[in-house]
């Protein structure tokens, strides 16, 4: 597996496929502060966000709902994180990367849009 930063963006774009290792059952985790600010639960699973998640599109195609945006990493079972762009209550871009076992990113996938409310996870 290639190194962070030195892979091409070909091999970012073909990363994107490993969104399909998830699912709805997919448990998630975020800190403290991130859960109290977007108003999520610490832990939880992705539920009804996984398949709206699936369906992303080109970041060129991106809606963004409100004007202020933040992130929130997402850490998932295996190492994965999903990186949002938040903004209104709705991730409207994200990205797909996997960590090894002492937190360093192992790749990144390109980004994606997408506009799916933060409401949808922990649903079933």
């Amino acid at each position: 597996m290639a190194a962070y930063g030195f892979y091409s963006s070909s091999q970012r774009k073909e990363y994107i496929a490993e969104l399909e290792r998830l699912s709805p059952t997919t448990q998630y985790t975020v800190g403290t502060k991130a859960s109290n600010y977007f108003g999520i639960d610490e832990y939880g699973v992705l539920g009804y966000f996984y398949p709206c998640v699936s369906k992303y599109r080109p970041v060129s195609s991106r809606i963004v709902k409100g004007n202020n945006s933040r992130m929130l990493n997402l850490k998932l079972n295996d190492g994965y994180v999903l990186s949002l762009s938040i903004s209104g209550g709705e991730a409207f871009q994200f990205s797909l990367e996997r960590k090894n076992d002492e937190g360093r990113t192992l790749w990144r996938s390109s980004g994606f849009a997408l506009n799916c409310e933060l409401s949808l996870l922990n649903t079933k």
